[in-house]
């Protein structure tokens, strides 16, 4: 709702739409759709709309703990825009593995870089990619974890 109130009018003029993906929407954001705006609720996998998005935005106004949608989205290669809650336990550096966004303005400016072509987006979707692989890979989480208990066997 957030996003749809304060940064959507700053792109009005940019043929974007904007699908809110999630269980359970409330009535105010249902009553918000239109052309340029789709809620879908629950879905099995964002895959699909991973595949044809530009971006994602998660503008959090509270949360704790990590978020898997932005775990799913880094992994999936698709450019984050978030802000601090958004991001909150997940070991990424802005403007390398996503995009920080306070504002507004600074989401807006986000997105019209990203379909403008001025930033450079395989880079950053190669980066978050490799971020999750890294340091969220459940087998290589697995191994780590065998290995500490293994030593602690072994002390």
């Amino acid at each position: 709702i957030w996003f749809i109130e304060n940064v959507m009018p700053l792109l009005d003029r940019y043929d974007i739409r904007f699908i809110v993906i999630g269980n359970r929407p409330p009535k105010k954001l249902l009553d918000m759709q239109n052309n340029r705006i789709l809620v879908t609720g629950f879905v099995d996998t964002p895959s699909p709309y991973f595949e044809k998005a530009v971006c994602l935005v998660a503008p959090l106004l509270l949360g704790a703990g990590i978020k898997v949608k932005i775990i799913e989205a880094l992994s999936s290669g698709v450019p984050v825009l978030t802000n601090e809650i958004g991001i909150e336990g997940i070991d990424a550096v802005p403007e390398r593995d996503y995009f920080l966004c306070n504002s507004p303005e600074d989401y807006a400016s986000k997105i019209i870089d990203i379909i403008s072509g001025n930033i450079n987006i395989d880079k950053i979707s190669r980066q978050a990619h490799l971020l999750i692989e890294n340091k969220y890979n459940l087998e290589n989480s697995y191994i780590q974890y065998r290995e500490r208990i293994l030593k602690l066997k072994h002390e």
